[in-house]
């Protein structure tokens, strides 16, 4: 007999792993994927009833001497929301950035950055919660010096707009208005984790604390976790058997 509480912590360990490769998957059943070096001075539009999901890189690291741009495009009288959900870029030691990620408030570098004059850099903890345009266009630019690597991102790329919500549409704690079919998919589409229920919420807010140690350390402690509890219900598992068994 397995005990509910070992079961429980299984299954929370199951739904880490799910987030794990939903987060680091090339492509999402309710939204589209792409990658950021494979798409450098495009112009990418979010399709309707879909989400965007921008990765740094197909492989495991992104490389160095890189400065590549893309422009996403929300649907037309509507904004873009921006939310992370893997971020390890490389930070010098005195918090100045190696590498950097820079969100421009329209359809090109020249436009008013999302998060002050400086790049983003450095771990998922260090960001915002969400960064929002004033208007359709959103400039997406990763620079990195000749000798960069490191994890990459992930970031979320939502269509919204603020006011009256349609019936077709899910309304957010702070207002926004986003498809309906975005709710309940691991993705903060919202920007405050409304538009998740309290499993999947809770889920995000612990695979981000996980993310405080960088991409590959997250990934061996939930990978070692999962190793440690089933070897833990199997002995348990073979305790009970052998109790059972008659002498």
């Amino acid at each position: 007999m397995v005990f509910p509480k070992e079961v429980s912590v299984l299954c929370l360990s199951v739904v880490f792993l799910s987030v794990l490769v939903r987060q680091g998957q090339g492509a999402i059943e309710d939204g589209v994927a792409y990658y950021l070096s494979d798409n450098c001075d495009k112009v990418i539009e979010i399709p309707e009833n879909k989400d965007l999901v921008l990765y740094s890189q197909s492989g495991p690291l992104y490389t160095g001497n890189q400065d590549c741009s893309v422009v996403i495009q929300a649907r037309p009288s509507q904004k873009c929301l921006v939310t992370f959900s893997v971020f390890d870029v490389a930070k010098n030691n005195d918090d100045s950035c190696e590498d950097s990620v820079y969100l421009y408030n329209g359809n090109d570098n020249s436009a008013v950055v999302l998060h002050g004059n400086g790049g983003l850099c450095g771990l998922l903890s260090g960001l915002d919660d969400s960064y929002e345009t004033d208007q359709e266009n959103l400039t997406v630019n990763f620079q990195t010096d000749i000798d960069g690597f490191g994890g990459g991102f992930a970031m979320t790329i939502t269509s919204f707009y603020n006011g009256t919500c349609a019936n077709t549409e899910f309304t957010c704690t702070n207002g926004n208005c986003i498809d309906a079919v975005l709710e309940d998919n691991l993705r903060n589409n919202c920007g405050d984790t409304s538009d998740e229920n309290i499993a999947t919420a809770t889920v995000l807010g612990w695979w981000e604390k996980l993310m405080d140690f960088g991409l590959a350390a997250a990934i061996g402690i939930l990978v070692a976790g999962v190793v440690v509890i089933i070897i833990l219900i199997v002995c348990c598992v073979c305790c009970c058997v052998k109790k059972a068994s008659p002498v």
